[in-house]
């Protein structure tokens, strides 16, 4: 029983979802056809209300004139938009930029550092010296480095000559150090006391110029006169000294005759404050002369002058006329003597008359210098024959040729050329100069074996022949010719010039090597003690 009422009631209930169900979908069918009637009315409003509104735009339309429809919106949005991206652009190029310049300046082109040199020439471009760089691996990128420089405004101060860079330097550094930094400057030292073929040979080895073209500059007589020598070479006026100079990659043909005007004018600048103190000495002695001349003609014409007869030098008036023009005769000794009855009264035609003994009446005026004579024949070069450009050094210079005198000047140089072959004994060489100005006193010959040794020239070896010695064909042997040799015998140092200008006052004549280490000489008044002092070198020397 109650199994049947079970199957009946579910029965029942199934039946009634089923209605529920149905009920439900009825309902969601009746929701939607009003939805779909809802949407139709609407459409139909809003085309009535379309068609209103089209009707009301072409009734305007008709009224007013037809515009086309602008699209400025959209244009302005893509011109914004692409400004962006380009700006984007930009600025991912700037900052690749940015961070490839910061690459390039902090990093060197090799990590391990070693020195280059660089040589600058003149007229070099920017681009040709960063290829040079970028050669010599100093620099990782020409076109960068040219970059640098040109941003940094520096492409126009590059200065020439040899400078020593790194590799593990920067960029930066690198071209600082070309534009501030001092060019290398190489050694050179040249020694009192070479001949010019010597100062050639080192130049060369020291890779300044060729020893062709500098002995060809320093006989060259163009280049002579620019520079006021009156020899035929620049022999003397290569100033020994140490010079610091810079270098070229390449060595030309002018650079011998830079190098030769370096060393002659630093002849003149050390020089010419010494030759000026010899004008201004020679200008008061000159002063001091002439006031005893005047004094002496003063004395001789009132001697002879009778004045109870009015006799005044020739004229009628009472009052005495004294003579001042100089007197020039001289004997052989370089003095004046004037004796006073040779003078006639009341004869002014006569002059006075110069003896080489005087009677018991003479006057005797010593000139201050033997060695320096006025010497007004066979002067060589003594007019250039085109004027040396001027400038203040090249005014000073001929000034004080003119004071002194061409060959008073060369004497000089000679004399101290001797000097310096002679000693290297500081103490020395005012005392060589003084035998050298006695001998010239006493006209005998010089006697100095360096003058034939540089007559002999660059083919001398070993010691000096008996041939040699008695060579006369030797301008320079000062054994077989008298008086100076016709040109110095090397380029003399400073030392050696200023005891030439101010030779020792003794009466020595003769000297000779001790043999000792220290260089030093014996030095004889005759030549007896000279033949003893000879003597002892040799026993010294064996």
């Amino acid at each position: 029983m109650n199994t049947e009422e079970d199957k009946k009631n579910i029965t029942k209930d199934d039946f009634e979802k089923e209605a529920t169900k149905a009920n439900v979908k009825n309902e969601s069918l009746t929701e939607e056809q009003n939805d779909l009637q809802n949407q139709t009315l609407n459409a139909n409003d809003t085309d009535d209300t379309d068609d209103t509104n089209d009707a009301k735009k072409n009734s305007e339309a008709e009224e007013r004139p037809q515009v086309k429809p602008k699209k400025k919106g959209a244009f302005l949005r893509f011109i914004f938009r692409t400004f962006l991206m380009i700006l984007f652009i930009l600025l991912c190029i700037g900052a690749y930029v940015g961070y490839d310049a910061w690459r390039f300046m902090s990093t060197p082109a090799e990590k391990e550092g070693r020195e280059v040199s660089i040589f600058v020439e003149p007229g070099t471009t920017l681009d040709q010296l960063a290829k040079v760089l970028l050669k010599e691996k100093v620099i990782s990128d020409a076109f960068r480095f040219k970059l640098l420089a040109q941003i940094q405004k520096k492409s126009g101060l590059l200065k020439t000559g040899e400078f020593a860079v790194n590799s593990a330097w920067t960029p930066e550094q690198v071209l600082n150090h070309l534009i501030y930094g001092k060019p290398v400057l190489h050694r050179l030292v040249i020694r009192e006391g070479l001949p010019y073929w010597e100062v050639a040979k080192i130049v060369e080895e020291a890779g300044f110029a060729n020893a062709t073209d500098f002995i060809a500059i320093v006989q060259d007589k163009q280049f002579l006169n620019k520079n006021y020598i009156t020899f035929p070479t620049a022999e003397g006026f290569l100033f020994p000294s140490t010079y610091l100079l810079q270098k070229r990659p390449q060595i030309k043909k002018e650079d011998a005759e830079k190098l030769a005007s370096l060393m002659i004018k630093t002849f003149w600048e050390k020089n010419l404050p010494l030759l000026k103190e010899l004008v201004a000495q020679k200008n008061k002695e000159a002063g001091l002369e002439m006031t005893k001349k005047i004094a002496i003609e003063t004395a001789i014409f009132l001697v002879n002058t009778d004045y109870s007869k009015g006799q005044f030098s020739g004229t009628n008036s009472t009052t005495p006329v004294i003579p001042i023009s100089p007197i020039s005769s001289v004997d052989n000794n370089n003095s004046l003597t004037i004796n006073n009855s040779s003078i006639l009264s009341g004869n002014t035609t006569q002059k006075p008359t110069a003896l080489a003994s005087g009677g018991n009446n003479t006057a005797k005026v010593i000139s201050p210098s033997v060695l320096f004579q006025d010497k007004n024949k066979n002067v060589v070069n003594s007019t250039p024959e085109k004027t040396p450009e001027k400038n203040a050094m090249s005014v000073e210079i001929q000034e004080v040729i003119n004071a002194i005198g061409v060959e008073k000047l060369n004497d000089l140089i000679i004399l101290a050329s001797l000097v310096e072959k002679e000693t290297a004994v500081a103490e020395e060489r005012p005392k060589v100069a003084g035998v050298y100005a006695n001998r010239i006193a006493k006209k005998m010959t010089l006697d100095c074996d360096p003058t034939i040794i540089y007559g002999v020239g660059p083919s001398f070896q070993g010691s000096i022949t008996k041939k040699q010695l008695n060579d006369a064909q030797n301008r320079y042997n000062t054994y077989q010719h008298a008086g100076m040799p016709p040109g110095p015998i090397c380029s003399p140092g400073l030392a050696s010039i200023k005891a030439a200008l101010k030779p020792e006052l003794h009466k020595y004549l003769f000297f000779v090597a001790t043999g000792k280490p220290d260089g030093s000489h014996t030095f004889s008044e005759n030549y007896d003690d000279h033949k003893k002092a000879v003597k002892i070198y040799r026993q010294t020397t064996r």
